[in-house]
Parts: C-alpha cells; structure tokens; sequence
C-alpha cells in the first residue's frame, strides 16, 4: 500500500487526474465496492461530478459518460473511516453535548463570572467554551492526548526538551483552569476523547492492521492546505491502502523552489514547528504573492518535515490570455517580478467598482454583469459567480435587484432582459419557515415587543393558517395600532418588570390597544371620555371588528402566558423552556409539518441535556438558567448556515467566500469587499491555540488575501470587485481595505494604470450616488469609453429629474409653458408653497409625506411630536368653543393622557400646561383680531384668469363679514401658511370678493415664547386690483407648466439670498447659503439631494443665464412678500413688524 502527494495548478486540473483514478482500481473492491473522494467543500463536489461525469464510462470521442458508486465527502470526515460511531450515533464530544455538561460544572462557580459576564451569561459561556475544546480536539490532539494523561501542559514544541523518549512541553501557567475544567468535563462525559481514540486506531493502521470501515483506496482532491492531524491520518491510511493526494498549488515555479529548501527537514514526531515570527523576506519574490502563498509553503514544509516527497507538477509557459487577468495569473505562476506595460484602454478583465454603501455596489455589480453578457461570446448565467464576505446582508438586496426584467439598450436594439440568480448559504431562518418563526418569536419576547416584532409573529401565514386570520383581519389591527399609537410593551406590569418605574403607565402597550379597540366596538360613538377602568374606547368601531379583534386577543394571550412564565421563574432547565417555547408556539400555530424546523431545534437543544449513564439510564446535564439565554442560544443555531444547498444551477450563484473557492468561473464577481470584512477573527487571549501558533495553523488576515488570489486564479475572463468607495455620512473618500490595496499595488506591476483625476488606479472606477446619476448615462462618465448605464427605464426616470444625457447648454432659457384649461386653485398653492415637492409628488408621483414619529418605534416618547400638540390644542379649541357633554380642561388633559398624546408623568404635567396656556393664548388673539379659531365653510371659487384658463377651486378660512381671511395654527412655521394665504388673496381679489389681506395666527416663533400666540398680517399692495391678481395668477400657472417639466430647487434658503435684491442678484451670498445648506444636516432628508445627488454643483444649477435662474427671477415678480406697514386696513391689526406684503 502506499501515500503519494502531487500537486497541481488550479483546481480545474484535477478533473483529468480524478476522471483517470476512477477508470481504474477495480480490482479487489467488489461489484458494490465504492469509491470515496474527499473534496476542500460542496462547492467544488457541486462542480466536479458533473465533469467527471462527461468523462468516466463515457464513449470515445463523446461527454456521455456516467458517474456511479462514488462517495464524496470532506477532509474532516477522515476519521469516520475509522471511529465511525462518532457519526452514525450521539456524540457525547459534540459541542452541544460538551455545553449542557459544562454548564452544570461552570453555572455557579464563581471563577467562571467573568466569562459569563463576558459572554453574555452561563450557557453562552458554556456554548463558548464547549467550541474552544471542540477546537482544541481537531486542531490541538496531542495536548489533548497530554490531558488525558493527567498532564496540564501545552502541546510540545520542537523548541522543547526531549528526554527520556518524551517532549517536554510547556506548563499551562495562569490557564491551568481550562485543563482542570477539561478534566471535569471528561468524567461527567466518562468516554475517552476523540483524539484519543483516533490515536488507538492510528498506531493500528501503522502496524498494518487493517480497519473495517477503511476503504481499499482514497483520494483526496483540490486541498490547498493540510493540518498535521489530517497528514498523520493519510500516513496511517497509507499502510494499509492506495491513497493519493492532489493539492493545489497556483504557482510551479515557487513550488519547486520551497521543495528545494524544505528537503532534508525531518522533524522527529511528537512535537510541532512554531511558526517564527519574523519571515524573511526574498528578493527574488514579490511580497505580496509570497504572503498570499504562505499557506501553500507552510505545507510544503510540513510534509518535508515527515519524510513526504510530493510530485511537483511541471513548469509549463503560461497560457493565461494577454489582458491584465492574464498577467496577473502568469505573474504567480511564473514569479514574474517585471513590469508590463499598461494595459488597452478596453480591457475590462480586472474592474474594482468603487460606491456609497452595499445596495449600490449590487445596483452596480448588475450593471457589471450587463456589460459581461454583452462583451463576452456565449457568456451563460452558471458561468458566473458571486462571491461576499457579507453574504447575509447582501442576500436580500441581490435578489431584489436581481429580481427583476429591465429593458436594455445595446447596439441601437432595445430587449428585456433578467439575469438568473441563486443564493446559496442562505441562514437557517430564511430557508425554513419553522425556523423563521421560533426566530420572530424569540425576538419578539427578548425584545421590547415593538409593532414591528409582534406583527412578525401575529401576521405570521402560520399563525394565520392555524388561527383563520384574513387579510381584512390584519388590516383591522393595523388601523387600531395606528389609532392607539402602540409604541412598546404588553402591558404596564411588563414594563414595570422591564423596569420602566415603579409603576408604569399603560399608555402605549398592546393590552391598551386592544381594551381600547374591544370597548369601542362595543359602545357607541361619542366624545372621547373615560370609561370602565379608565379606557377611552376608541370611535368608528363596530360589531363587524370584533372578530378580528377576538383573534388579535388570541395571539395576545399566548404571547403573554410566554412572557409571564419568563417573569415567574427567573431561571429553568434549559428542556423546561424549551417545552415552554413549543407550547406558545402549538397555541399559535399547531403542530404541523410546516412547524418541523422548530421543533427540531427545540428537541435537539433539550435533548443535548441529557446524557447516559454507565448503567444505561439518562439523567439532565446542566442546570436553570434565564429564558434570554436560552433564546440567545437557539437564535444563534437559527442565525446559522445549514449544508447542502444548491451550489450549482442554471443561475448566477451568489455564495459566501468559502463553498466555491478555486471553483473555475468565467466571470467571478467579489461584493462587498470591505474594511472589517477581511482579515477578522483574531483569537481570544486566553486561548491556547493563539499562545502557540505552529507551521500550518489558520491565520485569518494570510487567509483572506488567499481568498481574493483564489477568486482571481480562478476566473476565466473578467474579475468585478465592488466596495464602498465614499462615506454615505460626509461624502469623505474611504480606502480600500488593506488585501484590496496590496492587490492594486500588484495589478499595477502587470499593466494597470492610474486615473486621469489621480484618484487611484485605472481599474477603479468611482460611481455617484444614485443610479440615476447624469454620470451613469454620459459616454466615459463612470467608465471609460463606454456608456455605463444600460436600463432604459433608469435613464427615463433620470431625464425626468433633471439628470439628461446630454449637459444643458450654459444659456439654456426657460421653456415657455402656456397652460390652457383648468387649474386647480390647490395645486397652484401646492406649487407656490415648494415648486420642488410639487415636482417630487405630482410629476414624479412620489410621496413626500413623513410622520413625525414612527409607529413601532420602541420608546415612550418624554415630550410630544409637534403634531400631536397641534392636535391636543385643536381638540382644547373644539371643546372649549362647542362645550359639549360638560368639557372641561381637566377632562381633555386626562383623556390626552390615557390616548397617549402627551408624555408620562411629570413630563406631561408641563406638556399639558403649556398646551393648554398655548390655547388659551390663541382663543384670546383670535377674539383681538376678530379671527375665528374654528374656520367658516370654504367659499368655491371659479373664475377665468386669462383667454384660454380658468382657476377653479375653494378658498378656506373666508370671512366675508370681516373682509379678511383668517389662519390658526399651533405652529411657529408659518412660511407654507404665508405662501398658501397669498395665493388665497390673489384668488379671492380676482374674484371681486373684496378681500385684500388676511391675518395668521401661530406660536410664536421665539422658543422662549412657546406658549403664546403670534399675529402676523398678510397684505396686498395697492397696484394688485383684480386685473392684476389674474395677471399674476396666469403667470404663476405658466411657472407651474415650467416646474412641471424641469425641477426647480431652492437649496435652504439660496435662492432668497440670491434674490435678496431683485435687480441686482448676488449670487456670491447665494453661494455661501448654498455650501452652509449642502454640509447641513437638513440636506441629507431634503429633496434637492435625492434629485441632485449628494454633490450638487452650484454654478452648474444657477447659472445666471440657465433656467432656474430666469423661472425663479419670474417667480419673485410676480409673488414675492416685502416686509412693510400695511395702510389703508381697518381693524385690529398685528404689530406693524409683523406685516408682509405682495407689492
């Protein structure tokens, strides 16, 4: 019997080798014998059987062979060939079973409070623990084997004494608390350690002694690396079977090189090689690739070191293409240290995507893949790859993308197209359906039950199914949610125990919404007051809501009786809450197949706690802990990535870094390249295997720059990298992470350039903001010599915003607009009050509304959004005025507090004082200026403003008697009231109704003056009879054509100080209010960002001779307010301070 070693380039040469060793070697196995075949991961099992398929049994000439009776496996399940009862039966070692035991031995020892605080608590500090000895076990078996013996040492070095046929080894020191914790471990498992009895097999193997259960042959395929536990048992295997190896090396040159200076480098057995800390450096080889391939030295060492001669593979001439990929595929296999020229303006075989965030690095990824399917011949979807160290927060992004058919233009032709994607390693809970409700319902009863948790479990389709709740149903609840204003909690003894107060209010809380919703389907409507218990029922219910209500109690109540037995026992047997949580999950959904990954879960994490006994009885392992750490726990498992997903389909697949590393792809594709995702995992200090780093031990920044050589190596014809490029927050530049610079430093050896602007090399390319940027539609804006943008319908929705493809001509005027027909007198205010929204809202139908707070947002708000005051002051004007069902202004304060429109406690005493001042402070400035608080019914209005155009509409807030037009609002923003009053006064002079001037009422705008009243005068001068105001009407109407067709800004308020003086613009001060509002934090919300992007250019938009320039000069001719003492008024009018005109 015999080992050989061979190595090979890429791990696309090992098609032919493996297709050989199949057609041969049936000798001696049976009929029924199998061949076993052991790969790096699924990825590449996914893609190598169907080419060995095409090759074994196949006919001359012909890919139609067959492949049968083969196992593949993985190299960590070598030892199931020889303790196969660790796979086949419970592993008392697992690290489920070593948890539950190491939590009985650590949950109430104080020297474990540490790490338990650390942790997160005594099961994750179990479940920590439990990993790290797992860890130990593959990666540390001759410690463990010391362990076993009684001896609390560290493993042996070759830096170590060796006496008496012994490795002295290195004491434990100040960790001697983990062999003593191992041990304890050991006796309540009461079976020898795996390590350990692989050992015992070993020394069999090694005398020749055959196992059942080793296969007569093996081979072991497309390895880049090999622990030394895992090269012991290829030995051992050796003496009694055909076992051969082939490892991936990508660079022959510098293989043969190392084999050189590893030969003759036996180690004697029992100890290993530490790793030394300063690695000299060769002249002769790049840096960079002798980092990336340290792995592949270390090995070749190790395998030196136990008297392994590998076959090395030839030095052959490259055969990599002549494109910048091609180059840097040559350069590592050749050790090719000379520069090459730059590479052709056209080769796009190596491009580094450069964005604001990961949503827009896979907009852009999409359009890179556009472009792939475009350049390259008969590119298929499978033949691409999406690889991304942050998979799980791209994977729904991708397929939102993705998902979808766009219309492209390409060489003058229009057509659809969709491209295909799978995402493979999706987590547990987005797989299983049973999974993905444990998960909601954990977090949900480990959270602050918000709206947003408890929907996810209540609108759940399999609490849906089981309880016959509707659509209909749902939206009932949403409406009484939005009604009563949940924010967070069951009820107020919840939050008590939360520890909100002593005694929380129950203002807020799920109880409160549903006793509110049920008694007012019950009663009739009325004026809000208290009723039974102090609950305000809620108006507009009915009998007909009941129903829906009935199954929201449902849901209520086993949600409760969940969080009332977590309030009861602070802590329980890990199987007594697992029982628990199975129970709430019954009363919601049943019991049914859908439900199984729940279940099964719960079973395993219960059944983990219990062991067997010499005797053969079973007996709970572990002790009571709390319910948060039980439930962090299963979310952890949940959060978990199961096997055997579909790696290989007809589709793009996106994939984490690992399944399908070294896998050939004509396309590869890295996402989401960025700072903290590469190069993180460094060990805790007390862990034993950081103390001691050996030859061929992970090290996980080495292992990410060999990730990204891998995804390079393994690419046919084009490499797409995406990364954040700039701060979403301040637009500052971020640098490429450390892996991703070093690779650019390389490419720029072998053919890459540097930009035109200086801004990196020249296979960065910098994308804006948005995807519809005027950038991505301009020949050479993102990428060179190309147009980037493909999807018509992107590049529509881009002209629409003001992004053409063309730049607007520096003198370009504003397009004459004539509007004919009606026009709506609500949307010529509309227009007048913000151009922009009017553009945003009617032209491009996106709504711009906002609520001042969010319904789930978890918090009990200490002061009240400015329109809940408005509402709260309304209601004391409507019930002081009308003085219906004996109001009083403690009856309206106490039912603000139960509806929750005021703060909790004390907050709201001063809430509700000021409030009530603030009215009061209304009613009597009202009555001052003869203003009625509670608006007369709006006066319609029709009347023709020019030859062709009507103005039709109503106008609200008229008094006739009093000849003016009257605004109250509990509100220091006046500026939209202003606008909206003066367009109201036009309207009303061109009527003939006689009306020439209106008084609005507001708080006032001095903070320190918040709870009192402030009277301004809105006036028109006396050149604007009736003919003018239809003039000026017209005109407006004719500005509104124009902003219908070409977004006007104003920037903050750049535009009134531009046109501080109308016959002498200063756009030098315009400037100034321009860059103060772009560096603001109000322009990250405003609208002139979502339409300019994030780095708007003020000459370009107010260029003196463009046409935001000309409308706005229009528009301050014609409706612009001058502050002035107005004449010629009668009556009781604000200070003169206080006027403004439109002259």
């Amino acid at each position: 019997m015999v080992l050989k070693v061979r190595y090979v380039r890429t791990l696309s040469d090992v098609v032919e080798p493996v297709a050989s060793w199949l057609r041969t070697g049936f000798d001696g196995r049976g009929v029924f014998g199998a061949d076993h075949i052991l790969l790096p991961a699924n990825g590449a099992k996914a893609w190598l059987l169907p080419e060995l398929a095409q090759r074994v049994g196949n006919r001359p000439g012909k890919n139609d062979g067959v492949i049968a009776n083969v196992q593949v496996g993985y190299l960590g399940s070598l030892n199931k060939f020889i303790v196969p009862q660790r796979f086949h039966n419970t592993d008392p070692w697992s690290i489920e079973s070593m948890t539950a035991a190491i939590l009985g031995l650590i949950a109430k020892d104080p020297l474990y409070e540490s790490i338990s605080r650390r942790t997160g608590g005594a099961l994750s500090a179990a479940a920590h623990l439990a990993d790290r000895f797992d860890r130990y076990h593959a990666r540390r078996p001759i410690m463990i084997r010391a362990w076993e013996k009684g001896s609390p040492v560290m493993a042996p070095t070759t830096a170590d004494s060796f006496n008496d046929g012994e490795w002295r080894a290195a004491d434990l020191g100040d960790q001697r608390w983990q062999f003593d914790l191992w041990r304890a471990l050991r006796d309540v498992i009461g079976v020898a350690p795996w390590p350990v009895q692989i050992e015992a097999a070993l020394q069999q193997l090694r005398r020749g002694e055959n196992l059942v259960g080793v296969p007569p042959r093996l081979m072991v395929a497309g390895m880049q690396s090999l622990s030394l536990g895992a090269i012991e048992l290829l030995e051992a295997f050796g003496h009694v079977s055909e076992i051969e190896v082939l490892l991936v090396h990508p660079s022959p040159v510098l293989a043969k090189r190392w084999a050189n200076e590893a030969a003759g480098s036996e180690v004697p057995r029992g100890a290993l090689q530490l790793r030394p800390a300063d690695d000299d450096l060769p002249g002769d080889v790049h840096p960079l690739v002798h980092s990336w391939l340290r792995g592949a030295r270390e090995l070749q060492q190790m395998l030196a070191s136990r008297g392994l001669e590998p076959v090395l593979h030839s030095v052959d001439l490259a055969t990599a293409p002549p494109t910048l990929l091609g180059n840097i595929q040559n350069a590592v296999s050749e050790n090719d240290l000379q520069p090459h020229p730059v590479r052709a303006a056209d080769d796009l075989s190596v491009q580094i995507h450069r964005c604001y965030n990961l949503t827009r690095q896979v907009e852009v990824l999409h359009d890179a893949l556009l472009h792939a399917f475009h350049d390259l011949d008969n590119l298929a979807p499978h033949e691409v790859v999406i690889v991304s160290p942050r998979l799980a927060e791209a994977a729904p992004v991708l397929e939102a993308v993705f998902d979808r058919t766009v219309t492209v233009e390409a060489d003058g032709v229009e057509r659809q197209v969709r491209i295909p994607l799978a995402v493979a390693e999706r987590q547990l809970r987005f797989i299983n359906e049973g999974a993905e409700f444990l998960a909601a319902l954990l977090e949900l009863l480990t959270g602050r039950f918000d709206v947003t948790s408890f929907l996810a479990v209540a609108t759940s389709s399999l609490v849906a199914e089981h309880l016959g709740i509707d659509g209909e149903a749902i939206s009932v609840w949403q409406r009484q949610i939005d009604r009563t204003r949940v924010r967070w909690g069951l009820s107020a003894e919840q939050r008590t125990a939360m520890g909100l107060a002593t005694k929380a209010e129950s203002v807020h809380t799920w109880r409160a919404a549903i006793e509110r919703s049920l008694l007012g389907a019950a009663l009739p409507d009325t004026v809000a007051a208290m009723e039974l218990g102090g609950v305000v029922p809620l108006n507009d219910l009915g009998v007909d809501d009941i129903d829906a209500l009935a199954q929201l109690v449902q849901v209520f109540d086993a949600i409760e009786k969940l969080e009332l037995a977590t309030r009861r026992a602070a802590s329980r047997h890990i199987a007594e809450w697992c029982s628990e949580i199975e129970q709430t999950i019954i009363a919601l959904c049943g019991d049914g197949d859908r439900l199984s990954g729940a279940f099964e879960l719960l079973d395993n994490l219960a059944l983990s706690t219990m062991a067997i006994n010499a005797e053969g009885a079973s007996h709970r392992l572990g002790v009571a802990v709390p319910f948060v750490e039980v439930a962090s726990h299963l979310l952890g498992q949940i959060s978990g990535i199961p096997g055997h997903q579909p790696l290989r389909t007809g589709a793009v697949t996106a994939t984490s870094m690992m399944p399908l590393r070294g896998v050939p792809y004509r396309v590869v594709c890295l996402l989401g390249i960025d700072d903290g995702t590469f190069g993180v995992g460094e060990l805790e200090t007390d862990d034993l295997i950081g103390r001691q780093v050996f030859i061929g031990d992970d090290d996980p920044r080495v292992d990410s720059r060999r990730q990204l050589l891998d995804a390079v190596l393994s690419a046919v014809d084009r490499v797409i990298i995406t990364c954040d490029g700039r701060s979403i927050q301040n637009n500052a530049i971020i640098p490429l992470t450390t892996a991703l610079a070093e690779f650019v430093d390389f490419a720029r050896l072998h053919g890459a350039g540097e930009r035109e602007d200086k801004a990196g090399s020249d296979i960065e390319f910098l994308h804006p903001r948005h995807a519809t940027s005027s950038r991505n539609f301009i020949h050479g804006g993102v990428v060179p010599g190309r147009v980037w943008a493909f999807s018509t319908g992107v590049r529509d929705v881009a002209g629409k915003v003001g992004f053409a493809t063309t730049p607007i001509a520096a003198n370009h005027a504003l397009a004459p607009a004539r509007p004919s027909g009606v026009v709506e007198l609500a949307s010529l205010t509309s227009f007048v009050q913000s151009p922009l929204e009017m553009f945003v809202n009617e032209i491009l139908g996106v709504s711009t509304w906002k609520e001042n707070h969010a319904a789930d947002e978890a918090v009990i708000p200490f002061a009240s959004d400015l329109r809940t005051q408005r509402r709260f002051v309304d209601g004391y004007i409507a019930g002081k005025i009308s003085a219906e069902s004996g109001w009083t202004p403690l009856m309206h304060s106490q039912v603000a507090r139960l509806n929750g429109d005021v703060p909790i406690g004390a907050y709201g005493d001063a809430e509700i004082e000021k409030l009530q001042t603030l009215a009061e402070s209304l009613l009597t400035t009202c009555q001052t200026h003869s203003v009625q608080p509670i608006p007369p019914a709006a006066t319609p209005v029709f009347l023709s403003i020019a030859e062709d155009l009507a103005l039709k509409g109503n106008i609200p807030h008229l008094q006739i008697a009093e000849q003016l037009i009257g605004v109250v609002r509990a509100s220091k923003y006046y500026d939209r009231d202003h606008a909206e009053l003066g367009v109201r006064l036009l309207a009303a002079t061109a009527a003939g109704l006689g009306v020439r001037h209106g008084i609005t009422i507001h708080q006032h705008s001095d903070n320190k003056k918040a709870d009192q009243a402030q009277a301004r005068l809105i006036y028109l001068g006396d050149t604007v009879d009736r003919v003018e105001a239809a003039r000026r009407l017209h005109e407006l109407s004719e500005l509104r054509g124009a902003a219908s067709v070409t977004p006007m800004p104003s920037f903050g308020d750049t535009v009134d100080a531009i046109f501080t003086d109308p016959t002498n613009l200063d756009f030098d001060k315009g400037r100034l209010r321009f860059d103060r509002f772009v560096s603001s934090d109000d322009f990250a919300d405003s609208l002139e960002r979502r339409i300019y992007g994030n780095e708007p250019d003020f000459t370009a938009i107010f260029n003196p001779r463009g046409p935001i320039i000309d409308f706005w000069s229009r528009f301050h001719g014609v409706f612009h307010f001058t502050r002035g003492k107005a004449t010629g008024i009668s009556g009781k009018l604000p200070h003169g301070n206080s006027h403004w005109g439109i002259l």
